[in-house]
């Protein structure tokens, strides 16, 4: 399913920018420039339907940028899925393109993994980072670990997740969702955490199967001023499944002075 042929939330626009040789496509809320911005990096096989909750909440105190990296949602497929070294290359020139070298950003699950990779390579392009229910736990590393785990999970989602994930399936076809997921098990997050340098707050939905407690926590003590947060009841997807206390977290961690910078 086309962008074009969904509604586009209101106070959003629909944006397609040429990036290293893809086209990125993005919602961008039009709230005021002067704004605190904030951009959010989905997860693997998702796409923008699934952060606009938060997205929408958001937009009321920030500018808010919501692209979509190759191959998901209404940017351009690749024949092959990028690695997550080439989603963070491709999300840096986007960044930069957009005048956005200098800013809070946000990401879930797999999306934590390419935001990790661009802030290990780029460290002063981050204001601060949320990063929430990030993958992978090193204790499941197989696609049967991962889709035993997504099959838990959907009991905790909410209704209408399951019909956002067909139509993100389908934007994006079976081959690049096996090689997403691939390229999703194949990266390990935890030797690039020492290098993330800003304010970061790791977030972690109660019930997530997918992002363990234990796990979770070894993220937040692997990264050198961050800090951690459960949100009771929550699934994996905490962006659709709790927006208004997501937002509330968020927001008052971003509004905080920054008393100690590290490096």
């Amino acid at each position: 399913m086309s962008v074009e042929t969904e509604n586009i939330p209101i106070g959003f626009t629909s944006t397609l920018t040429s990036t290293l040789g893809h086209q990125v496509h993005a919602l961008e809320s039009d709230s005021s420039n002067l704004a605190p911005k904030i951009v959010m990096i989905h997860g693997a096989l998702a796409s923008r339907r699934y952060l606009l909750p938060t997205a929408t909440i958001l937009s009321r105190s920030m500018q808010v940028f919501v692209p979509e990296m190759p191959g998901h949602g209404a940017s351009s497929k690749p024949p092959h899925a990028l690695s997550v070294e080439e989603q963070a290359k491709v999300l840096f020139e986007w960044l930069r393109l957009k005048g956005l070298e200098k800013t809070h950003i946000f990401a879930n699950s797999y999306g934590c993994q390419v935001v990790a990779q661009l802030v290990a390579s780029n460290p002063e392009i981050a204001e601060t980072l949320i990063l929430t229910d990030p993958t992978v736990d090193p204790e499941a590393r197989t696609l049967i670990q991962e889709a035993y785990r997504l099959y838990i999970d959907g009991f905790s989602e909410p209704k209408g997740s399951q019909t956002q994930l067909l139509a993100d399936l389908s934007d994006m076809g079976i081959q690049l969702a096996f090689e997403t997921v691939q390229q999703m098990l194949a990266d390990d997050i935890r030797p690039k955490l020492s290098k993330i340098l800003c304010r970061t707050l790791v977030v972690r939905g109660e019930k997530d199967p997918l992002s363990p407690q234990t796990w979770v926590e070894e993220v937040t003590r692997r990264i050198a001023n961050a800090r951690f947060q459960v949100i009771a009841d929550a699934p994996h997807c905490v962006n659709y499944a709790t927006p208004s206390q997501l937002t509330s977290i968020v927001l008052e961690f971003i509004n905080e002075p920054n008393l100690s910078r590290v490096g």
